[in-house]
């Protein structure tokens, strides 16, 4: 009876202590560089066009995470914002919602 309550307690203890694979490459980043669509990557522009829709773009920052360039691109819609981070091969890596309301933007995490 002790052997499992001691396994179990290792399991959660484990499973407590492992950062996500974004958390751990937030934690190895770079400073942001600012930039501009025209720089940006041919398949990054692609990305971008596909997932902006009506939105316009916003900021555009450069920055390394785990020694990969990736790109976060903020698109302005009214009443939502959405920040991507996408990989200089077009692939979005992470997709951030933000949702003005009346009392200010609340932030919704799309994966």
């Amino acid at each position: 009876m002790k052997m499992y309550i001691a396994c179990g307690t290792l399991a959660l203890a484990l499973i407590a202590g492992c950062a996500t694979e974004t958390e751990r490459n937030e934690a190895k980043t770079a400073p942001k560089t600012p930039t501009t669509f025209s720089d940006l990557p041919v398949a990054v522009q692609k990305t971008i066009d596909k997932r902006k829709a009506d939105a316009k773009i916003g900021d555009i920052e450069k920055e390394t995470l785990s020694g990969r360039t990736v790109y976060e691109i903020t698109l302005v819609e009214a009443g939502k914002n959405r920040t991507l981070r996408v990989e200089e091969d077009g692939t979005v890596i992470k997709t951030e919602d933000w949702i003005q309301e009346k009392s200010g933007a609340e932030r919704v995490n799309v994966y």
